[in-house]
Order: C-alpha cells, then sequence, then structure tokens
C-alpha cells in the first residue's frame, strides 16, 4: 500500500461518514495547484517519451572528467528543479544519472543521493520549485513571489548546493512573473503543445503521474477538514500564538515534515498563523523544502526517484543507507538556511 492509497482512502471516507459534505471538500481542493502538477508532469512525460533525457544522459557521459560530468548534472539538475518542480527533476533525472554511472562504470547509490539532495535544494528556489512553495508563493503579502524567493533563498541554495557537490565529488574521489496570474493556468498553457501537437497524446495522457496528483486532491480535503474541525487548534491551544516565531517555525515545519510529509505539513501551518510576514513565509518554504534531506519518504521526488531507478533495473539504496548519506548535507543546509534568513530579517 502506498502513501496516496491512504490519503485517497481517507478522503473518500470523510464525505461518506457525514464529516464534511462533497461541496465543502471539492472547495477544500486547491485547483490551481492540481493544474500546475498536472501541466508539469504532461512537459516532463513528453520529454521521456522523446528520448531527450537519455540524449543529454549520453552527452554528459562523453565528457573526458568524471568531477565537471558531476557538476553538470548538479547545475542541470538544480535549474530544472527551480524552474519545473523537484518531482518533474526527479522524473528526468533518473535515467541521465543511470545513464552517466553505466558508461562511466560508478555506482549508482551516491550518485542517485546526491541527485535526490540536488532536487530538494533546487526546488527551495523558486515560488514553482516544489508544491508546498506554490500556496506559500500565491498567498497576498508579496507582489513578485519570484524575485522574493530569489533574494531571500539565493545565497543559502547555493551554499547548501556546494555541500551536496562536495559531498559527491569526495564519495567519487573515495572510489577512485507576475504573481496575479495563476500558476495553474501558466502550466495548462505550457503543456497545451505536448497534447495539440503529439500524434501520442493519448500515451503522454496515461503516462502522467496520476498517483501524485490523487495524493495532492485528498491531501486538500483531509487537510480541510482537520482545519475545519477545530480540533488542531484546539490541541495547540495558547502556543498557536508562537507558530510565527521563526525558531517555532523551522522546528515544528521540519519535524512535522518527516511524519506527515512537507507538502500538508505547509496547507495546515498557512492557516494556522493568519498574520505571515514575508521572512516567515520564507523561513517555512526554506526548512519544510530542505526536511526532504533526511528520510526518503519526507519528500515526494526521494520516492519518485527511487521508482524510476527500480524501472530501470537498479536498487539504489535503503532507508538508512540514504539517512546516513544526506545527513551531513541536511544539517548543514539547514544551519546556513535558518542562520541566513534570521540574518537577512534584521536587514529588511
Amino acid at each position: 500500500m502506498r502513501i496516496w492509497h491512504i490519503m485517497v482512502a481517507g478522503a473518500l471516507a470523510i464525505p461518506l461518514l457525514g464529516e464534511i459534505s462533497p461541496d465543502k471538500a471539492w472547495l477544500a481542493v486547491d485547483w490551481n495547484v492540481v493544474a500546475y502538477l498536472f501541466g508539469v508532469f504532461a512537459i516532463e512525460s513528453a520529454l521521456y517519451d522523446t528520448g531527450v533525457s537519455h540524449l543529454i544522459g549520453a552527452r554528459i557521459a562523453a565528457m573526458t572528467s568524471q568531477r565537471a560530468a558531476l557538476a553538470t548534472v548538479i547545475a542541470a539538475t538544480k535549474l530544472c528543479s527551480a524552474v519545473l518542480t523537484n518531482e518533474a527533476s526527479a522524473v528526468i533525472g533518473t535515467p541521465i544519472i543511470l545513464k552517466l554511472t553505466r558508461t562511466l562504470r560508478l555506482p549508482a547509490r551516491p550518485l542517485l543521493i546526491a541527485l535526490c539532495a540536488t532536487v530538494t535544494v533546487g526546488s527551495m528556489l523558486s515560488p514553482v520549485g516544489n508544491p508546498q512553495n506554490i500556496p506559500i508563493a500565491t498567498r497576498d503579502h508579496f507582489g513578485n513571489p519570484v524575485a522574493t524567493f530569489l533574494l531571500w533563498l539565493t545565497v543559502p541554495a547555493i551554499l547548501s548546493l556546494l555541500v551536496v557537490l562536495i559531498g559527491a565529488d569526495s564519495v567519487l574521489q573515495g572510489l577512485g512573473s507576475d504573481a496575479t496570474f495563476p500558476f495553474g493556468i501558466a502550466s495548462l498553457i505550457a503543456c497545451a503543445p505536448v497534447f495539440l501537437f503529439n500524434a501520442n497524446r493519448a500515451q503522454v495522457l496515461r503516462a502522467l503521474d496520476w498517483p501524485t496528483i490523487a495524493f495532492f486532491v485528498a491531501m486538500f480535503i483531509v487537510t480541510g477538514l482537520l482545519l475545519e474541525s477545530g480540533s488542531l487548534q484546539a490541541m495547540l491551544g495558547s502556543r498557536q500564538a508562537d507558530l510565527g516565531e521563526l525558531p517555532v517555525i523551522a522546528l515544528v515545519s521540519f519535524w512535522a515534515s518527516q511524519v506527515f510529509s512537507n507538502v500538508p505539513v505547509v496547507e495546515i501551518y498557512l492557516n494556522l498563523v493568519k498574520d505571515w510576514e514575508v521572512h516567515e513565509l520564507m523561513m517555512l518554504a526554506g526548512i519544510s523544502t530542505l526536511a526532504g534531506n533526511l528520510i526518503i519518504i519526507s519528500a515526494a521526488s526521494n520516492v519518485i526517484m527511487v521508482q524510476q531507478a527500480e524501472r530501470f533495473g537498479e536498487t539504489p539504496f535503503k532507508f538508512w543507507q540514504f539517512t546516513l548519506s544526506v545527513l551531513p548535507i541536511a544539517v548543514a543546509s539547514l544551519a546556513i538556511t535558518y542562520a541566513w534568513i534570521a540574518w537577512f530579517t534584521t536587514l529588511v
């Protein structure tokens, strides 16, 4: 049983038990996010089917320097995560990494772990880099979310990327827009050519990551009921007033993401705190994203990468192998991001 099976079962049970009416369940879903994911998944499916991923992998593998090839993959993956999403980058990047490792006869595990860390760090850089950034970016606290994310999170993202690159390189050496325009509409427009001009449009549609889309629809229904019931607010009591403090945001968003995954945690957090400041939203975005660099199930992109690797005949890593490998990266990137945002807050 996968995580999306559990979430969908919960979402279906809620209206059937009369806990929430079907119309309220429909309204609880952020269809802007769902539309965005549909468009991105359509584009990434088309890229894979046309062989673009294999071509890129072959070109990178042709480089004479392993270090240059590694740096190229990490830089390209980071850019892909920022422009699309970490999930899209995971789908596109996994076959590239496997092509690289097989051509250069390198072990797949350290590079796949480096890829997991890179897509997580890279997705922190933009408001569309990962699904939990989208509801943060679409709030009315800043007029230009792209510029805001770049201003607050570029430095920690670059420094964290250097940590990933140094760690991966040491392993190899040891082996020898405008915010008023809905993101969902923009994504649907971007993917329209895939269905209008592609003869294999039906195959692309079937290959979409429907489980992830189903997970998000169900997640919005479940979190909507949780917030509407008031049980979480009652459980927090007077401590709810402290949720907007930077240390609390960092601690709660990081550890809650390990239990519930970062997307529902951010969705709930945004509704529990009413008066947000920009630096608080940036802390929530940065720390909740980096929370994916601790255990496999804390980020959907990690799970997608494992499934993709197994699809291509690789057994990438076990649960604790992943955690032990990314733990130094997680600690360093979290410390960098928290310190930078806390310091930058004093300047603005």
